[in-house]
């Protein structure tokens, strides 16, 4: 038995000496969300109107946690100030992990992002403060574990998706709208692309009764397989929707079907729109209306017209969401585990799809802790191997 410990440790130590939690072949790194007490913690953040009529302060606010959020978690980051109007400006925080490619026509980046406005008067915690905290938790879990990949990947908090009639550039999506124009241009310089870009908009209302999900007008004409799929279930708001181009979004919605972990009470419903290429130039455009409403459609409907989804939990047609969309009552009291387990799956299946697409290599170690003292996962396991063969 010894001498099998030894043995063991023997090959501990040299797995010790790579430095890395390699990857191997299709077999992505074990990194995943937080528990969902972070969770809470972190949409106390984003309990209030963000919003640069009402609550200009409560805005800044928000915007400085986002940051010193990606700088802690190892992020390059800075604030894009883009001009929209004669006197407003949207200002999006970028975080960004290099990779090998960087700034190189080879480089396909892989983006996450999600608004942190609000309207004017509304409390703002599922739209979109849960979007805000997938983000923030993508971010931290991808940036502390330290990966090496083949494709930059940006963690982008948009601003201004929310209507403003201010905004010269268009009513809404005018902080994502910006973004696009500025990436366009660099990708245009570098020769570079964009793999794909996952939207996180309203994603914490999970509601299990019989006949809380409500779908938009014309839904069963135009996606009858997923409204079946709904009906079947009693009408139950217990999915997360992704919003994809059939042909375009193709590759996200597989990963995304791929990643999200099912059960009885959790799924993901893939909702594959039969247009291609720019919405505003694609015949039936405006029957796909309810599925543009967040800032994936700035990366759509652009002459690049950029792969990209939105991940929702539809919003206005769940729940308590009926009535407390774009209100005061949009706020904590509507939180509960359930909630907090259907973010916090969401944020798992968006962080395999994107070290999927970043062509992740390897990963550092992982702390832990162990008897007060902070050390890697793999001494961690060597420690107790040590332990296993003094007890035996």
């Amino acid at each position: 038995m010894f001498s099998c410990f030894g043995v063991c440790g023997l090959f501990v130590l040299g797995y010790l000496a790579l430095g890395t939690r390699l990857v191997f072949g299709e077999t992505l790194p074990d990194i995943h969300s937080d528990p969902t007490s972070s969770l809470l913690s972190i949409l106390r953040k984003f309990e209030g109107t963000r919003n640069d009529l009402t609550n200009p302060n409560g805005k800044n606010e928000a915007r400085d946690y986002i940051k010193e959020s990606f700088e802690k978690y190892n992020l390059h980051v800075w604030t894009e100030r883009a001009k929209i109007g004669e006197d407003l400006y949207a200002e999006n925080i970028v975080g960004m992990i290099r990779s090998n490619r960087t700034g190189t026509a080879d480089d396909q980046i892989v983006i996450v992002g999600a608004h942190y406005d609000t309207t004017k008067n509304t409390t703002g915690v599922d739209d979109n403060g849960s979007g805000v905290t997938a983000l923030i938790q993508v971010a931290k879990n991808i940036g502390k574990a330290r990966c090496a990949v083949n494709n930059t990947i940006l963690f982008v908090a948009f601003d201004f998706e929310e209507r403003t009639r201010k905004c010269t550039v268009s009513p809404y999506l005018c902080g994502s709208n910006r973004f696009v124009n500025n990436i366009t241009s660099y990708l245009n310089s570098s020769g570079g692309t964009i793999s794909g870009a996952i939207i996180l908009e309203t994603m914490l209302n999970h509601n299990s009764s019989s006949g809380s999900q409500d779908l938009p007008d014309g839904f069963e004409q135009l996606f009858r397989d997923v409204y079946n799929e709904v009906k079947k279930n009693s009408m139950r708001g217990s999915f997360l929707a992704v919003a994809g181009r059939k042909e375009s979004d193709k590759k996200l919605l597989s990963l995304i079907g791929k990643h999200f972990l099912k059960d009885s009470n959790y799924r993901a419903e893939l909702i594959p729109i039969p247009i291609e290429g720019r919405p505003s130039l694609s015949p039936g455009y405006e029957n796909y209306v309810d599925l543009y409403r967040s800032d994936h459609y700035s990366f759509w409907d652009t002459d690049a017209s950029y792969s990209a989804l939105m991940l929702t939990d539809t919003a206005n047609f769940r729940g308590y969401m009926r009535h407390c969309y774009h209100k005061e009552c949009d706020d904590l009291s509507h939180v509960k585990e359930n909630n907090l387990e259907f973010l916090q799956k969401s944020i798992n299946a968006v962080i395999k799809t994107v070290l999927n697409l970043s062509e992740v290599d390897s990963c550092e170690p992982v702390d832990e802790n162990f008897a007060g003292v902070s050390v890697t996962s793999n001494l961690f396991l060597l420690l107790l191997m040590l332990v296993g063969t003094f007890l035996v």
